[in-house]
């Protein structure tokens, strides 16, 4: 089970958009690997859009949204950053299936 502290990736690159592409770098070998992440929100007080869509934005068109879903535990989430990584499935979720009927 590889532990992906998100504080760290934020701290790091201070910059949203950088800190997903590199935590989405980090964890392809573990979903490769069908290991379990665990998502760790310890110490973030929001999460944003841009990082979101760098990281799993990324990762669900490569690998598919059930398969994300799947692979991640989430650790140190407070309840509206939960509301809103789940709202940000359920728009995923509805964005690819749009493309489908198209």
């Amino acid at each position: 089970m590889q532990n992906l502290g998100i504080k760290g990736y934020v701290d790091r690159y201070n910059d949203y958009a950088k800190a997903g592409n590199a935590a989405f770098e980090d964890v392809c070998d573990s979903i490769e690997s069908n290991h379990k992440i665990v998502f760790d929100m310890k110490g973030i007080d929001a999460v944003s859009t841009v990082f979101l869509n760098a990281f799993f934005g990324q990762l669900i068109d490569k690998y598919g949204i059930d398969r994300i879903k799947s692979s991640f535990k989430f650790s140190g989430l407070l309840k509206s950053q939960f509301d809103r990584i789940r709202k940000y499935f359920v728009d995923y979720a509805a964005l690819l299936e749009e493309k489908c009927v198209k």
